[in-house]
């Protein structure tokens, strides 16, 4: 062969090697917009659970999340036991859903907390205020170092979220108990 054919081999090579190259640059390109528009699809959902207000939608969510990712993603035993404690927390906090918005259900929730290191602005914090603290924190200290912006952005509407629910949780247990203290007058 000649110098001139191999050149061309050469050339013909390395134009197919750039072209499988650019595909693959093409298929990634068009995998990060579809993971783009699958975590605003994720985002938009919680950040409408916010705007309803709906306090057990919200836990619900997040809940679904945590399972979600520790099937999918938990690949040590310390990441496992991670995500199993703050879907527990999360339990307790649905747990206690059930029981602030009546007195009587509510009432000796209050009474395991009198002491003042465990209250709040008078209100109890109980299990489920623990949890919604610990969960926030964890939120907090996820590494963002290796996350997408996309992805630091969910974490941060997450983080909102429970933020919100969190307050939407002292506002029931507030209305629960000023109701309690003026049924006791009466």
């Amino acid at each position: 062969m000649s110098d001139k054919a191999d050149l061309l081999k050469l050339k013909l090579v390395n134009a197919l090697l750039s072209k499988d190259s650019t595909i693959q640059e093409i298929e990634r390109l068009a995998l990060s917009k579809k993971l783009h528009k699958e975590n605003s699809t994720i985002a938009e959902t919680i950040s409408e659970s916010q705007k309803i207000g709906d306090l057990s939608l919200i836990i619900a969510l997040e809940k679904y999340v945590l399972e979600h990712t520790l099937e999918k993603y938990g690949n040590s035993q310390s990441m496992e036991n991670s995500y199993k404690m703050a879907i527990l927390e999360l339990e307790i906090i649905q747990n206690h859903l059930d029981k602030v918005d009546n007195y009587h259900t509510y009432k000796p929730v209050d009474d395991a907390f009198q002491n003042p290191k465990n209250r709040k602005a008078r209100l109890p914090i109980d299990e489920a205020r623990q949890g919604f603290s610990s969960h926030i924190a964890r939120l907090n200290n996820l590494d963002r170092s290796n996350l997408s912006d996309d992805e630091k952005a969910l974490l941060d509407i997450r983080k909102s979220a429970m933020v919100l629910a969190h307050q939407l949780y002292r506002e029931k247990q507030s209305a629960t108990l000023l109701v309690s203290v003026a049924r006791q007058k009466n």
